[in-house]
C-alpha cells in the first residue's frame, strides 16, 4: 500500500474462454465454443480485500493507458476475482483472447478502482470451413456471414453465426439439425485463426403432435390449425416468427411465446406452442357526444352496446349481440354466431341477425347464414345466403309523389366472400392487413300503394339486386413505434328502383368521424380513411387521423340524384386500464368550427 493506493492485483490473464448456449428457442440445438488460446493463467487476486472493493463507487478501465467505457455485464458482485474473470471474458467476446489485467489499484480517498489491461492483438480469420454433411444449398447463409476471412474474430459474431445457420436449416423443415465448432487452429505467428464448423443435418421430420399450455382455452387442434400445423406431415418449413405472427393475429389469443420444437421417438417431433388466451369475452360500451346544431336544440347523446364470447369452448367459436342507439329515434341491433373449424376442420359455418328501425317510417330485419372454407393462413372464402323483410310504419305508408314512400318488401339473396387476416399483433397492429370483400345477389318482392288517375292502388312488382361491401386496412410501420394505417370502406346497391329503406348510413364513430351519427344515406356510400400512430405501449397508441367520406344519392320520388364528398380530421388516444381499453377521439369536419367537434369514447371491458 502506498498512500491512499492499494495495489490488489498484478499480471492476471485467463486461459480459457468458454461458452455454452442454448439457441432458437424453437431448434433442439446447442452450441458449445472452448477456445484455449491465452497463456496459462499468472497472479493471484487476494480475496482479503473484497471487503475494499466493495466500499468503492466506481470502476475505471484503463485499457493500452486510455480511459474506456466500462463494460456493460462485468463486475457485478464485489468478488474481485469474479469481476476479473467476467472482464477478461468480455475481452474474449470481442476477440481479444491475449488480454490481461495488469494491475488494480484501489484509491480509497476518489473511491474509485482502477484496472489496467493490456488487451494484447485481435487475432484475425485466415479461413473458415463449414462442413455439412448433407447436399443442402447454404450458399446464401454464407453471404451474410458476420465472420468472415479477413476481419476479425470475434466469438459472438460467430455464435449468431451459428444461430442464423440453425434458423435456416430450420426453414427447410431440418428442425433437429445440430451446429457445432469442430475445430479453431491459432498460429500465434501471425495471429490469426482458422475455424472449422461442423453442421448435422438430421433431414425433415414428421409432427407427432402439438402441445399448448395445460391452462389454455384454446385447443391444440385449434392453435395447430390457425399456424399450419398438421399432426402427421412432414415439416418442410419451420419458421417461429411467422408461427407466430399467425396466432397473435387473432383476437382472443393475447400472446405467443417461442415455438420449441421437443424431439419425440423416432423420426417425430412435438410442437410446442405457448398461448396466452386473451379474455373470454368483452363488453364494449361506445359513447358519442354531438353539438348542438345552433337551432335551439341541446347537444345529443348517442351510443352503443357489444357483448362479445370468444374462442368459447376452445374452438374459436365467437358470440356477439350490439345494441345502438342512434338520433331521430332510430335504433338497431345485431346478433352473430360463428364456428370457424366445425370439428376441427377447415369448414365454418356463421348465422346473423340484423334489425333496424327508425322512428315510425320504417323496420327492416336480415337473416342470414354463412359457410366458409379456410384456404391458406388467414385467408377463408365465405358463401351466404340471406333474407331480408321490410315493413312500412305508420309515415311509411304515406303517399309522396304518387307512390308508398315505403313498399312492404321481402328480398331474398345469395354471395360470396373473402377474408384475410394476417397481422402482427391483434389489439395493436403495427404491419399487416384486414380485408373483407362480400358480393350478394338476390331479388326483392315489394308491395306499395300507388296513386293512377286519382285512384289508389296496390301494386306489386320483382326487381333485382346487386350489392358489394368492402372493407381493408393496411399496417405499414415507419419509423421506431410508428406506424402509418391505410383503410377502405365501401358499400353499393344496384337495381332498378331505389326507395329509402334500400339505402345505405354513413356517419360517426364506425363509418366517418367527424359527423352525426348515420347523417349521410346512399345507395354507394364509402371512405378512404389514413392513420398516423405512434406506440406509447404494446396496447396502447395516440394518433392523427383524416377520412374523406363520398356519398351517391339516386334520385328518389322528387329528389334528384347528387354525388357529395365529405372530409374529416381528428386525433384520438387507446390505452389500457386494470378494467379494459379506452378508446376516445375528437373529429371534426370542414363545415363546422373547432369547438363543434364530435367526442366520441370507447370502453372495453374484459369479462
Amino acid at each position: 500500500m502506498t498512500g491512499n493506493h492499494t495495489e490488489i492485483l498484478s499480471g492476471y490473464s485467463s486461459s480459457i474462454y468458454g461458452s455454452v448456449k442454448p439457441l432458437s428457442g424453437a431448434i433442439s440445438a446447442m452450441i458449445m465454443i472452448a477456445f484455449a488460446l491465452a497463456p496459462p493463467a499468472i497472479g493471484q487476486v487476494d480475496s482479503s480485500v473484497d471487503g475494499l472493493v466493495a466500499d468503492l463507487n466506481k470502476r475505471v478501465l484503463i485499457q493500452n493507458g486510455s480511459e474506456i467505457s466500462w463494460p456493460e455485464g462485468a463486475g457485478s458482485t464485489s468478488n474481485s476475482g469474479q469481476t476479473v474473470e467476467e472482464l477478461l471474458g468480455w475481452y474474449a467476446g470481442e476477440g481479444y483472447f491475449f488480454a490481461s489485467v495488469d494491475s488494480m489499484i484501489a484509491d480509497s480517498v476518489a473511491g474509485i478502482l482502477l484496472y489496467h489491461v493490456s488487451s494484447g492483438p485481435l487475432l484475425d480469420i485466415e479461413s473458415i470451413d463449414i462442413r455439412l454433411d448433407s447436399d443442402r444449398e447454404i450458399t446464401r447463409f454464407k453471404s451474410t456471414m458476420r465472420t468472415r476471412v479477413g476481419t476479425g474474430f470475434r466469438p459472438l459474431h460467430l455464435e449468431q453465426d451459428l444461430v442464423d445457420l440453425l434458423d435456416d436449416l430450420s426453414l427447410a423443415g431440418a428442425v433437429r439439425s445440430k451446429v457445432r465448432v469442430d475445430r479453431i487452429d491459432v498460429n500465434y505467428d501471425s495471429s490469426t485463426v482458422a475455424i472449422v464448423v461442423a453442421a448435422t443435418d438430421t433431414g425433415p421430420v414428421m409432427i407427432g403432435g402439438i402441445q399448448v399450455n395445460e391452462d389454455s382455452r384454446t385447443s391444440a387442434s385449434l392453435a395447430g390449425r390457425l399456424a399450419e400445423l398438421k399432426v402427421g406431415s412432414e415439416i418442410s418449413s419451420f419458421d417461429p416468427q411467422r408461427i407466430r405472427n399467425r396466432l397473435a393475429a387473432e383476437a382472443f389469443i393475447e400472446s405467443v411465446g417461442e415455438p420449441q420444437v421437443i424431439e419425440s421417438a423416432g423420426n417425430e417431433v412435438t410442437v410446442f406452442l405457448p398461448i396466452r388466451d386473451a379474455a373470454p369475452g368483452s363488453f364494449d360500451l361506445v359513447l358519442g357526444y354531438l353539438p348542438s346544431t345552433g337551432s335551439g336544440a341541446s347537444g345529443k347523446i348517442v351510443g352503443s352496446g357489444k357483448l362479445e364470447l370468444s374462442n368459447v369452448f376452445g374452438g374459436g367459436r365467437l358470440f356477439g349481440l350490439q345494441l345502438n342507439r342512434l338520433p331521430g329515434q332510430v335504433a338497431s341491433v345485431r346478433a352473430h354466431a360463428e364456428d370457424p373449424f366445425i370439428a376441427g376442420s377447415p369448414i365454418g359455418i356463421g348465422f346473423e341477425f340484423n334489425g333496424y328501425q327508425q322512428d315510425s317510417t320504417f323496420s327492416r330485419s336480415s337473416f342470414g347464414a354463412e359457410g366458409s372454407y379456410l384456404i391458406a393462413g388467414g385467408l377463408r372464402g365465405t358463401v351466404s345466403i340471406s333474407r331480408d323483410v321490410t315493413r312500412p310504419g305508420q309515415a311509411g305508408l304515406s303517399i309522396s309523389s304518387g307512390q308508398q314512400r315505403i313498399p312492404r318488401a321481402d328480398g331474398y339473396y345469395a354471395g360470396v366472400g373473402l377474408r384475410y387476416r394476417n397481422v402482427d399483433f391483434a389489439p395493436n397492429p403495427r404491419s399487416g392487413i384486414l380485408a373483407q370483400m362480400n358480393l350478394e345477389r338476390g331479388r326483392s318482392t315489394r308491395e306499395s300503394s300507388v296513386v293512377v288517375d286519382a285512384d289508389t292502388t296496390l301494386r306489386s312488382i320483382s326487381i333485382r339486386q346487386q350489392r358489394l361491401g368492402v372493407i381493408t386496412r393496411v399496417f405499414v410501420p415507419t419509423l421506431l413505434r410508428q406506424a402509418v394505417v391505410i383503410g377502405v370502406d365501401a358499400h353499393a346497391i344496384v337495381a332498378s328502383e331505389y326507395r329509402n329503406s334500400d339505402l345505405f348510413r354513413l356517419g360517426g364513430a364506425s363509418t366517418l368521424r367527424g359527423y352525426n351519427e348515420e347523417q349521410f344515406v346512399g345507395s354507394a356510400v364509402g371512405r378512404v380513411l389514413a392513420e398516423y400512430r405512434y406506440q406509447l405501449d404494446r396496447t396502447s397508441f395516440a394518433f392523427l387521423f383524416t377520412d374523406l367520406g363520398f356519398v351517391q344519392l339516386p334520385q328518389i320520388d322528387e329528389a334528384e340524384s347528387s354525388r357529395t364528398f365529405h372530409p374529416g380530421f381528428g386525433m384520438g388516444i387507446q390505452f389500457e386500464t386494470t378494467v379494459g381499453f379506452v378508446n376516445a377521439s375528437y373529429a371534426l369536419n370542414t363545415d363546422d368550427g373547432p369547438t363543434n367537434g364530435k367526442i366520441h369514447i370507447g370502453l372495453s371491458f374484459g369479462l
